[in-house]
Order: C-alpha cells, then structure tokens, then sequence
C-alpha cells in the first residue's frame, strides 16, 4: 500500500477545515496536485 496521492484519487478528509467550509468525512477526486498542495473541487458532500 502506499500513502501517495494522485491525480484522480478519492480522498476523504480526516480533519475539519472550517476556513474552507469543509468538514471530516467529506470526500472527493483529486483534480491537481502539486508538491504537498492538493486541491479537490468535485464530489465533496
């Protein structure tokens, strides 16, 4: 198994990020990625 994210993964969030109004257990599809910066813009529920 390997812990690296990649373009198209689906993640789920394990912590709260209220500055972005996101939430623990929100998933979604990684759409870029770039050195430690990751950004998910569809599916996030």
């Amino acid at each position: 198994m390997t812990n690296t994210i990649k373009l198209l993964d689906v993640v789920a969030l394990t912590v709260d990020l209220p500055e972005y109004n996101l939430w623990r257990g929100q998933v979604g599809t990684i759409e870029a990625a770039k050195k430690g910066l990751y950004y998910s813009r569809r599916g996030l529920t």
